[in-house]
Order: C-alpha cells, then sequence, then structure tokens
C-alpha cells in the first residue's frame, strides 16, 4: 500500500509539473503575441478597449483606476473615453476612471 501511494504521489508530482510547462509556454506565446500586437496600433486599440470595456464589466466598482505602460497612456486614455458612455449606457450606473500617474508598468512588458 505504502508504494502505491509513492507512485501515485510521484505521478501527481509530474502531472502538475507538465502542466506548469505548459502554462509557462502559453504564456510566453502571450506574450510574444501581445508584443507584436502593440508595434499595429489598430490592432492594439481594438485589443485595450476590449479588455478595459471587459475590465469594467468584470469589476463593476464606481472607481477604477488603470495601470498602464507611459507610453500606452494616450491609447489608453482614448480607449477609457470611448467605454465609459458605453459602460454607463449599459448598466445604468456611473464609472469613474483614472489613469494612475505615479505607478506606471514597466516599458518592456
Amino acid at each position: 500500500m505504502a508504494g502505491y501511494l509513492g507512485k501515485l504521489k510521484d505521478d501527481l508530482r509530474s502531472s502538475c509539473l507538465v502542466i506548469l510547462l505548459c502554462f509557462q509556454d502559453l504564456l510566453n506565446e502571450a506574450r510574444q503575441r501581445l508584443g507584436r500586437v502593440t508595434k499595429d496600433p489598430t490592432r492594439y486599440q481594438t485589443l485595450l478597449d476590449g479588455l478595459i470595456l471587459q475590465g469594467f464589466y468584470q469589476l463593476l466598482e464606481p472607481i477604477v483606476i488603470i495601470r498602464c505602460r507611459k507610453q500606452d497612456t494616450a491609447v489608453v486614455k482614448a480607449s477609457i473615453n470611448k467605454n465609459v458612455p458605453i459602460y454607463q449606457n449599459s448598466i445604468n450606473k456611473d464609472i469613474d476612471v483614472h489613469i494612475d500617474q505615479e505607478n506606471f508598468l514597466p516599458e518592456d512588458m
């Protein structure tokens, strides 16, 4: 019985390691794709629009502070201006959104 449990634990560890490695591969691929999207202003704006609006709906908070890269401030602001009215009209509540001007994300993200 002890040998069986030991093998079961080893199998479980191996499975967890495989899952973690697959997850790491997915994250690396997502970073690479995002890096390519940021170089295309139209695609990047579209992506930000979708992500920011999705964030509003998931948070459902009256005040939202967005942290972005400094070089993305203008596109994020444009997305906020576009999405706040959409959000407010769909849920009939006000939302106050600001960009964090003191704590920007790293530029190499």
